[in-house]
């Protein structure tokens, strides 16, 4: 493997890139697999230029044999519409959105103090 492959990578496209060349894909290989019309779409994803629909994260996922939470940890845009939706089945969503959004802009919730308290609070339920 090239120095490259094995370092860290910092971006949704930088893994994409890894996993396909450490799979042996070519860009074009991936596009099939993955039902992707164009390989210049591929190429844009590696170099960011462009970011997936979740519905292509899913199939690029599946093309390079990987479950779909590993690209979509990387993904840094919003999930707009998977928090509609989860809104949509029970509003009471809105509210806790809501309550964590106020406390964000006050900096009394970091992203990371949110991931360890659902950590925390999952390793509860675990030990429950």
């Amino acid at each position: 493997m090239t120095k490259q492959i094995m370092s860290q990578v910092n971006s949704l496209g930088e893994k994409i890139r890894q996993l396909r060349l450490e799979k042996k894909l070519s860009m074009r290989a991936l596009a099939l697999k993955a039902g992707i019309k164009s390989v210049a779409f591929i190429a844009d994803i590696e170099k960011g230029y462009r970011k997936p629909a979740p519905e292509n994260l899913e199939r690029i996922a599946q093309a390079l044999e990987i479950p779909a939470e590993v690209l979509r940890e990387l993904d840094d845009r919003a999930p707009v519409s998977e928090i509609r939706k989860l809104v949509e089945a029970n509003p009471e969503w809105a509210t806790a959105f809501r309550r964590m959004l106020k406390e964000a802009q006050s900096s009394n919730l970091t992203p990371g103090g949110l991931v360890r308290m659902i950590e925390v609070r999952v390793g509860e339920k675990k030990h429950e």
